[in-house]
């Protein structure tokens, strides 16, 4: 059984089958992501690694039901802009605050904190997170999506979290978005991105000509094979109907502020 994510019209299939645009269209349906007004965005004045503006802060929690909430994993991104950059960190709920990431930023961690957990490059814009059970242990992985530069590159990153540590397992870019799959039927998804390689199709638009396939090995994503488009294509036709949903309705987002 598996399932595709796709951003190209030639790979598209039937609406059941789960369609996401990956990195250029926001979710829909109960998968879409809600946001929530707050103050204006504002500068942090830390000490490490430079002053950031901060933008738009996310939370991950299981069981939104439960009240109080239990604390979650929180993303979040500001602008650099001495160095002209956007970053991504990776913390603990508990330290949402501005007081608390003060503290972090410029205290560093301690033993019980629950710690900057990942600080790296951040998506240009468009950033969205979705939930997906990639590597088939029951537990989902986190995708951010985003999008850069003048022609709107797709942009992907994926997470392992854990109680004490968030793991990259996945980063790359295209110009198609990815294709996600499962293509054993193990439960184990397949990464497939097509590049910035293409040909010409119908009406002379631009088509993905070849795709490289990641299959999750030893932690983390490794390349296993490249793949003409029509190869691909031909083999998730054979798992039209064998598709199923692999996002958990035990599992959602909230965003918990959003800055402007």
């Amino acid at each position: 059984m598996g399932v595709i994510m796709t951003s190209g019209k030639r790979h598209s299939i039937p609406a059941r089958l789960i369609f996401l645009v990956l990195l250029a269209v926001s979710l829909t349906g109960h998968f879409r992501q809600t946001l929530q007004a707050a103050e204006p965005g504002r500068t942090l004045l830390v000490k490490f690694p430079r002053p950031f503006h901060l933008e738009q802060i996310w939370t991950f929690r299981e069981f939104e039901s439960v009240s109080p909430p239990c604390p979650g994993i929180v993303f979040w991104t500001g602008t650099d802009y001495e160095a002209g950059t956007r970053r991504l960190a990776i913390t603990g709920e508990r330290l949402l605050s501005e007081a608390g990431l003060q503290k972090l930023l410029t205290t560093g961690v301690k033993e019980k904190d629950p710690g900057l957990y990942y600080q790296g490059e951040a998506p240009a814009r468009d950033l969205e997170f979705q939930k997906l059970d990639l590597d088939g242990d029951g537990k989902q992985e986190v995708l951010l999506t985003g999008r850069g530069g003048a022609g709107g590159t797709s942009l992907l990153q994926v997470f392992k979290i854990s109680e004490k540590k968030v793991t990259r397992l996945f980063t790359d870019s295209s110009r198609f978005g990815f294709w996600i799959f499962d293509e054993t039927g193990d439960g184990s998804y397949e990464i497939a991105n097509p590049g910035f390689a293409w040909t010409a199709g119908p009406d002379d638009q631009m088509q993905p000509s070849e795709f490289k396939v990641y299959t999750f090995k030893e932690g983390t994503y490794q390349l296993q094979r490249s793949i003409s488009a029509a190869s691909l294509d031909q083999l998730l036709q054979q798992k039209k109907r064998n598709a199923r949903t692999p996002f958990s309705r035990l599992q959602s987002v909230s965003i918990i502020n959003y800055y402007q």
